[in-house]
């Protein structure tokens, strides 16, 4: 038409004024100016599915149009159409935003619920043999659900006892559940004899504990307990919880070996030792301005349960990817002090001392360094 616009323009005048307005082509206004492109728009953008378990994947999917899409987090390249698969590890609100060429954007979000599986990190009774009637405790830990012990249906909260009573032998059973249908169990056994029990010893919890800490006995007979010894050493506070159940407190100069108490019925003595768990006070450093050890040089160690020391090792330096183990020579003076000879190491830094018992109890010490003579 604009061509014979100019053909004509002599003759239709009016026909070269509509070759000017339109001389630029269809895809222009009267003026010259380039139309603007058109809009972006979303038409949905979900996750399949909306609730995962931590680690899970969905899929973000999208229909969009007049642009490109990006997702964050991640600034994840998408198609409209196509979906992206995502593995968020909590609650996380995804961004999709569509842009135009000409910088004009368009966006929608949707978020992805993230459940946590429940986890039950203990569950026990204590004690876990009574006569019909007697009081025993559960305890539990757990975490990211609600606790609920059967039989009984009894709600059960994480690091808080709860008293039973059992008339019989009892299997009783933690259900920890999480929205989503998760649960985990574990399960705890109590014994229920009509008969008496066996008069002594027959627990002790922990099995492992250092000096000034508290230890409990378990078994019967222990009203009217005049004495109790660890490895032949006195123990000066102990208290008769329950005629089941006797606290003692570990005395300072205590070793590892055998719990023994006089109880009305006579001596009773642990099956299993009690090991105790060292505690390592570092000396000062040699010198007034020396803040190093030299190899060779003589550490003496204070602290508490040291009797029975089978191995002293020196370990470190500290940052290393593959830390050196140096055996030391080393003297039990007694339950309270230690001297060990610094060992020839295999390059100077920061190191620890590790002291082990029998029954594979190991304490560590402070970092301290070690440079050469």
């Amino acid at each position: 038409m604009c061509i014979l616009s100019r053909l004509f323009g002599s003759i239709l005048p009016g026909a070269l004024a509509l070759s000017l307005a339109c001389g630029a082509g269809g895809g222009s206004t009267g003026s010259g100016t380039p139309a603007a492109p058109p809009e972006p728009s979303i038409s949905s953008f979900s996750a399949n599915p909306a609730t995962v378990s931590a680690g899970e994947t969905t899929q973000l999917a999208a229909v969009f149009a007049n642009g490109t899409g990006v997702i964050q987090p991640g600034s994840l390249a998408v198609t409209t159409g196509v979906p992206v698969r995502v593995s968020p590890t909590t609650a996380t609100s995804y961004l999709l935003t569509v842009t135009n060429p000409a910088g004009k954007v368009a966006t929608q979000g949707v978020t992805v619920a993230v459940i946590h599986p429940p986890k039950i990190t203990f569950f026990g009774a204590s004690p876990t043999a009574v006569l019909p009637g007697e009081a025993v405790q559960l305890n539990a830990s757990f975490e990211n659900g609600s606790g609920v012990i059967s039989p009984g249906d009894l709600a059960m909260s994480s690091g808080v006892p709860l008293t039973v009573f059992p008339a019989e032998s009892t299997t009783y059973a933690l259900t920890v559940s999480a929205p989503g249908g998760l649960t985990d169990q574990k399960r705890a056994d109590v014994l229920v004899t009509q008969l008496t029990p066996r008069v002594g010893i027959t627990s002790i919890e922990p099995t492992a504990s250092p000096v000034g800490a508290h230890v409990n006995l378990f078994g019967w007979g222990f009203l009217g307990t005049t004495s109790a010894k660890i490895n032949g050493v006195p123990v000066q506070t102990f208290s008769v919880v329950q005629d089941y159940q006797l606290d003692l407190l570990v005395p300072p100069n205590a070793s590892s070996g055998i719990i023994e108490v006089a109880i009305p019925a006579g001596i009773t003595r642990s099956t299993n030792a009690l090991f105790i768990v060292p505690q390592i006070e570092l000396p000062p450093y040699p010198g007034l301005w020396q803040t190093w050890w030299t190899v060779g040089a003589r550490m003496d160690l204070t602290g508490s349960g040291f009797l029975g020391t089978s191995s002293v090792t020196f370990v470190g330096p500290s940052g290393s990817t593959a830390p050196g183990r140096y055996s030391a020579t080393y003297s039990v003076q007694d339950a309270n002090r230690l001297s060990v000879l610094v060992p020839s190491v295999g390059v100077f830094g920061n190191y620890v001392l590790q002291i082990t018992l029998p029954g594979g109890i190991t304490a560590t010490s402070k970092e301290f360094v070690i440079w050469y003579p």
